[in-house]
């Protein structure tokens, strides 16, 4: 239910957001939104 939305040319990297947003791994999302 966390919305992150950022332009960067790395697309793995949103989807991963995606697909682990989906689990609901925050840890993920927290990575993500690091880097």
């Amino acid at each position: 239910m966390i919305k992150i939305s950022y332009d960067l040319p790395n697309s793995l990297d949103y989807i991963n957001l995606r697909v682990n947003s989906g689990m609901g791994n925050k840890k993920s999302i927290e990575r993500v939104d690091i880097a």
